[in-house]
């Protein structure tokens, strides 16, 4: 139901950005907030519903003013960030990268040497991507018109994320094939075990 969620949320952003429709605007942050704390909502706890509600009137309240329209150019800037901020602060001196993080959760804690650098290195990839995302994204939000930026920010963007995602891993089977190591599925899982851990390496 989660994933059922955030797909959605694209969609209905794309919508109501091209329709300007504060209605449409509203539903599609209430479903993001939904995806982003579903976990709680489902499992009834009082602060994340009481969360929702405070966020339903925030929302409701800002669609009657002129700065609505803004609202939904925000996730696609802040979610990139925060991402960022976890992968370039998990280099800082003293930190393990990200990457190398996961990977040792997912080779059960017995990392291989030769993965300790690589996956230092794709954790500075990662980095530069996200960084360029945002780059991109200020740019045409500037530049583009607003079809364009919504097309690239609810569309293109993921796209072009999910293929980074597929050409590393692709690459990391080929390269390191001599070592057994995690299938796809069992990859996407640990990644769901620790996405705790981005937020933790912020700031």
């Amino acid at each position: 139901m989660r994933w059922l969620l955030a797909a959605c949320y694209p969609l209905l952003s794309h919508l109501a950005l091209m329709r300007n429709a504060a209605a449409l605007e509203w539903i599609a942050l209430m479903v993001l907030f939904a995806a982003c704390f579903y976990d709680g909502l489902q499992q009834l706890r009082r602060y994340d519903w009481l969360a929702f509600a405070g966020f339903a009137v925030a929302v409701g309240a800002l669609m009657r003013v002129d700065v609505h329209n803004y609202a939904l150019y925000l996730p696609p800037l802040v979610f990139p960030t925060l991402a960022l901020l976890s992968f370039a602060g998990s280099l800082l001196p003293g930190r393990k990268p990200l990457v190398t993080q996961i990977a040792v959760v997912a080779h059960r804690g017995a990392l291989p040497t030769e993965l300790v650098s690589y996956t230092r290195a794709v954790t500075w990839s990662w980095t530069l991507v996200l960084l360029g995302i945002l780059v991109f994204d200020a740019a045409l939000l500037r530049l583009g018109t607003r079809e364009q930026w919504s097309l690239w920010a609810n569309f293109i963007g993921y796209l072009f994320v999910a293929a980074v995602f597929l050409t590393e891993y692709v690459y990391r089977r080929l390269r390191f094939r001599h070592l057994r190591g995690p299938g796809f599925f069992e990859n996407l899982r640990t990644l769901r075990q620790v996405r705790g851990q981005v937020g933790s390496h912020v700031g």
